[in-house]
This record gives structure tokens, sequence and C-alpha cells, in this order.
């Protein structure tokens, strides 16, 4: 199953990453229901703009406790939600 995930990192570095990596600016790269991907740590290593959506709290806390990233939590009062920022 390791082997599986090293390849799907593979994958992403080098058919989604190397394509955003060709411009001369910053990228901002959407990740819908993300949970824990490791695709978001890996964009945000080569200094994107990561902007996850996710339903379940427990998912995107768990995502920064993993990688050591901290965090803060603000109220966006015109969607009614949590934004999660770095």
């Amino acid at each position: 199953m390791l082997s599986n995930l090293f390849i799907l990192i593979r994958h992403f570095q080098t058919h989604i990453l190397s394509k955003t990596n060709s411009f001369d600016r910053q990228q901002y790269i959407l990740f819908p229901l993300c949970g824990k991907t490791i695709e978001m740590k890996a964009a945000l290593d080569v200094k994107h703009e990561v902007i996850g959506i996710e339903y379940v709290q427990i998912g995107i806390e768990g995502f920064f406790e993993e990688n050591n990233i901290k965090y803060n939590i603000e109220y966006d009062e015109n969607n009614q939600c949590q934004v999660y920022k770095v």
C-alpha cells in the first residue's frame, strides 16, 4: 500500500506540479473534499497557495497536525464557515 502512495505522489508531481511550476508566479491550487490529502503538502512545499475545502473538521486538523503546520482559525460570516489559515 505504501508503494501505491509513492506512485500517487510521483504522478501528482510529474503531471500536475510540473505544469504549475512552469509559470512565473505562484499558483492557487484547489483541493475539494481535501481531508488529509498528501498532495496539498507537495503543493505547499513548492510555495503554491493551497485552497482545501473540507466538511469534516477532524480531517483538515489532522492534515495540519501530521505535517506540523501551524494554523489559525477564523470564522467567515458571509459563508458561515471556519477558515483555516497558515
